[in-house]
């Protein structure tokens, strides 16, 4: 057990972080997790602003790290189903497809 982050990237035995702190803490410590070479998952909402986010990206992949946002949709049995459920010919033929997103992440905090 770590009392400190710093210690625990420092463990070659520890391999992987989860950043599960707050959204404003994402960033500087995805940035530390990918300098000590670790693999990273990172909790939603990635940053509180798209800067951040595009800081983070370029920090993980200047790394060369594993890096995954925890977002639930992307392993959500529903949206997994969704190709099938918009083929079923129950449907009809489908016109169009509206969809919104409610996070408010902007380039500014």
């Amino acid at each position: 057990m770590y009392h400190d982050y710093d210690r625990a990237l420092a463990d070659p035995e520890v391999e992987i972080v989860y950043v599960g702190l707050p959204n404003h803490a994402h960033l500087p410590m995805v940035r530390k997790a990918a300098e000590a070479g670790k693999a990273i998952l990172s909790e939603k909402s990635l940053t509180v602003t798209t800067d951040d986010a595009e800081d983070l990206i370029e920090a993980v992949e200047e790394a060369g790290v594993f890096f995954v946002e925890g977002l639930m949709y992307l392993a959500h049995p529903t949206y997994a189903r969704l190709p099938d459920l918009l083929r079923d010919p129950r449907l009809g033929k489908i016109r169009s497809i509206r969809a919104s997103y409610a996070a408010d992440i902007t380039g500014k905090a």
